[in-house]
């Protein structure tokens, strides 16, 4: 069973018959990879919390799909292929750039934030 996304999070009909449990594993290790690459432990992680980790995943794969599928250079695949690229390179960038916010035991589910007031 896929940790980040499932069959039924795939929208893309070209897509959704033709992705395999391999295919999510893969997605699963890039998406983990991605998480310790920014200092964040993927274990600790709750995916149902984070729906940009679901998002990563999913275009991963279809990326992934999409490039086994595809038969030539002209190949709606391929197309495919790119499109998916650019959609997981966006939001893997912005993963990096932002960060993931990790909640621990004694943090309650809505997230605090401290303002710091200055006389002008």
């Amino acid at each position: 069973m896929a940790k980040y996304c499932e069959l039924s999070d795939f929208q893309d009909s070209l897509i959704t018959g033709n992705i395999t449990d391999e295919t999510l594993s893969k997605a699963d290790a890039y998406v983990d990879s991605l998480l310790s690459q920014i200092g964040v432990d993927p274990t600790v992680v709750n995916p149902s919390g984070y729906p940009i980790l679901k998002q990563l995943a999913v275009y991963f794969a279809s990326y992934l799909t999409a490039l086994e599928l595809s038969a030539g250079e002209n190949d709606v695949y391929l197309q495919k292929a790119k499109a998916y690229k650019e959609l997981y390179e966006k939001l893997e960038k912005r993963l990096i750039e932002y960060g993931l916010r990790v909640q621990t035991e004694d943090e309650t589910e809505t997230a605090s934030f401290t303002i710091k007031l200055t006389r002008g």
